[in-house]
């Protein structure tokens, strides 16, 4: 009996249910996210940007008015959301997957925000934006079958037991990217 290794990249992005940062934290990181968008949402409208800068931008200006004690706390969440989000995943995957190697581990807090000052709910989106609870996590896991079919795709199994294992550990899960490595 011949064994396939299959191995697949995937990405999925996660996102905490609010207990388990909430658990580990003196400060609700919705009112850290909340304080953070009131600092932001000013220094746009000082500045008249049609858009609301990234939070490195505000960590090379001291003077934009965004506190840095603030920032190390949105840091510290974003770095424990980042490792409790990577241990329940690589938990509940080992179930699935003969192996699992994680590339990268990224919170969705640094990116660029998607909401725009005239938008609708505005302060509420960057808010939400800001509240570091959502991962995208990267990695390359492994697949044994026994009798590979001609054609299967292997792909789409992997997108279904992730998104199936990891749905009863997050308030939200999304496979974003899957494909096998050849």
């Amino acid at each position: 009996m011949a064994l396939h290794f299959a191995r697949i990249s995937l990405s999925v992005r996660v996102r905490l249910y609010p207990e388990a940062l909430e658990t580990h934290v003196a400060v609700p990181p919705e009112r850290v996210a909340e304080m953070l968008a009131e600092q932001v949402q000013a220094h746009q409208a000082r500045q008249r940007l049609g858009y609301y800068p990234a939070l490195d931008y505000f960590r090379d200006c001291p003077d934009c008015g965004v506190d840095p004690d603030l920032l190390d706390t949105v840091d510290s969440m974003a770095w424990l959301a980042a490792q409790l989000a990577r241990q329940e995943t690589v938990r509940k995957l080992k179930a699935v997957f003969s192996s699992i190697d994680v590339l990268s581990v990224l919170n969705d807090v640094y990116n660029l925000p998607s909401v725009r000052p005239r938008q609708l709910n505005a302060f509420s989106e960057l808010t939400r934006h800001f509240l570091p609870d959502t991962v995208k996590i990267s990695m390359n896991v492994s697949l044994v079958q026994r009798r590979p079919q001609e054609g299967a795709d292997l792909a789409g199994f992997a997108r279904r037991m992730a998104h199936k294992w990891l749905k009863d550990s997050f308030r939200s899960v999304e496979v974003s990217q899957a494909h096998e490595i050849q």
